[in-house]
């Protein structure tokens, strides 16, 4: 875990912000408190090199979604790949992409942002077993 104490907090603040201002849908999934995970948890599920579902504008502003590796320090999520390739071209015309990182129904991470780093507007988490994961 790289992150500081005050980087926990401010992706904790995130991940409550965005659980108080979901939809009727999602809180019919999501019961934070009871089926989300915690800042520390989410560190530790994410620490290393990990590759996850990046949605992303085309540069004709179709949607696209493809795996990315990426990885997770200081409650961020950095990316690398070509200049040139299609999802990144277009990130430049539009700066605007969704992660998803998940292990079957064990856990999923949905954080939609902006790229090269994102930083997450909204950071969902979801486990049917929470507890089951190291805080």
């Amino acid at each position: 875990m790289r992150e500081t104490a005050a980087e926990l907090r401010a992706l904790q603040a995130l991940i409550d912000r965005s659980h108080a201002n979901t939809k009727p849908h999602m809180r019919e999934i999501i019961h934070p408190g009871e089926d989300s995970l915690s800042a520390t948890q989410v560190v530790k599920l994410l620490n290393g090199m990990k590759t996850v579902a990046v949605a992303a504008p085309a540069p004709n502003g179709d949607p696209l979604v493809g795996p990315m590796d990426r990885w997770f320090l200081h409650g961020k999520f950095f990316f690398s790949s070509s200049g040139d390739a299609v999802r990144i071209r277009g990130v430049r015309r539009r700066p605007r992409a969704s992660v998803v990182y998940f292990d079957g129904e064990k856990f999923a991470v949905i954080a939609p942002g902006v790229y090269v780093r994102l930083d997450a507007d909204r950071f969902f988490t979801y486990s049917r077993t929470p507890k089951a994961f190291p805080g």
